[in-house]
């Protein structure tokens, strides 16, 4: 119902005026104190500050799930195989992604690449963002514009993602899923049975978290 909460700390919180009553489902930003964040019927608001919202237009009417920053440019998904991208939150355009799928969840890496030793070592540095959906549905790009669908990671619905020098994906029934390019996964071992539904980085490690109170990590 368009709830928008901020803190400073993360202990303390205060409610803020969104603008909109539609469902929002996720929130991203560049670092730099804005923050777009969006949700049911293709809604995306944004804000300088996390306090004062606009409504942006989307173009699009389909529930939009998640949303991350990268490269300097806003990448959202969601559901029909849904993606917008904006490179200052109010200016949003379609792009192609090759699936009717719906996408739960997007992030972004940098992936580093050395050859040579020592004095001759060169290092090369790679953009990936990857979206992820339902019956295990991948979709990687260079730059959020132009998309490509990769088989499929597995059967599993997937609902989060997210970049700590691997990508980890999480999805129904307990799914992990890890990569270190994006293209080829490896399922892990949650230690549960419960739908998983988001995944955060912190400095030890990751936390997963998802039905009936799940709660996991990983150092």
């Amino acid at each position: 119902s368009g709830t928008v909460i901020a803190s400073a700390d993360g202990v303390t919180w205060a409610a803020k005026t969104s603008g909109t009553v539609a469902d929002l489902y996720s929130v991203a930003s560049p670092g730099t104190g804005s923050f777009v964040a969006v949700g049911a019927a293709g809604t995306i608001i944004k804000s300088a500050d996390g306090s004062t919202w606009t409504a942006a237009t989307s173009g699009t009417t389909s529930n939009l799930y998640s949303a991350i920053n990268g490269n300097g440019k806003y990448v959202v998904v969601g559901a029909n195989g849904t993606i917008v991208t904006s490179a200052d939150g109010l200016t949003w355009q379609a792009v192609a992604a090759n699936t009717t799928n719906d996408l739960r969840a997007v992030t972004f890496g940098v992936l580093s690449t050395t050859t040579g030793t020592g004095t001759t070592a060169i290092t090369t540095t790679t953009n990936v963002f990857v979206a992820l959906g339902a019956a295990g549905t991948l979709l990687t790009s260079s730059d959020g514009l132009v998309w490509t669908l990769q088989s499929p990671i597995s059967t599993n619905n997937f609902a989060g993602a997210i970049f700590g020098g691997q990508f980890v994906a999480v999805g129904n029934a307990g799914s992990i899923y890890t990569s270190a390019n994006g293209v080829t996964w490896q399922a892990q071992s949650s230690g549960t049975a419960n739908d998983l539904t988001a995944i955060g980085r912190t400095s030890g490690g990751y936390v997963a978290v998802g039905a009936s109170g799940t709660y996991l990590t990983s150092q």
